[in-house]
């Protein structure tokens, strides 16, 4: 199977871990894995497996990772787009539009606010971020209370989503 793990950075953040780990094992299970990487910086750059390929975008703002993922799911036609950071979500969704349709998976983390858009432009991002969502294959919740939080933002997402906890590390 081909999976493209998006992630914004090498932050040394958890989604981050996750996604390094992920990549690790599926590799070793015999996936064709590769990571596309918004912002190529942090910590966890020495991290990633030898034998993972790296797509590292060089971009100013992340709405320019809409073309530069289009282009990499074009040629590396995925079977499995997996987004591990929810500012990573509206991009991989949008590109994978134009992909040969990839399943597309959200891994969600934290949980969400609820909160009334302030501005026109928090409205079309609110609203941008819904349509993201709907194209969303499955959404990977790492705990109840996060899944509770995303039904209670996003109703429509309920039968998408799946509870599976963070992987542990022992390497």
């Amino acid at each position: 199977m081909k999976v493209i793990i998006v992630l914004q950075s090498y932050n040394g953040g958890g989604a981050e871990k996750v996604a390094l780990t992920l990549a690790r094992e599926w590799t070793k299970e015999g996936h064709d894995v590769s990571l596309a990487v918004l912002f190529p910086k942090g910590p966890y750059r020495n991290a990633v497996p030898s034998n993972v390929p790296v797509y590292e975008m060089e971009i100013r703002r992340e709405r320019s990772a809409l073309f530069e993922l289009r282009g990499i799911f074009k040629d590396r036609s995925p079977d499995v787009v997996l987004s591990a950071f929810r500012a990573t979500h509206i991009w991989a969704a949008l590109a994978s539009i134009w992909s040969r349709r990839p399943i597309v998976i959200f891994r969600e983390a934290n949980i969400f606010f609820p909160s009334k858009p302030k501005s026109l432009k928090g409205l079309i991002t609110r609203h941008v971020q819904s349509l993201a969502y709907r194209r969303a294959n499955k959404i990977i919740a790492n705990s109840n209370d996060t899944k509770t939080s995303l039904k209670e933002i996003l109703p429509f997402v309920e039968r998408k989503i799946d509870v599976i906890p963070n992987p542990i590390d022992f390497d």
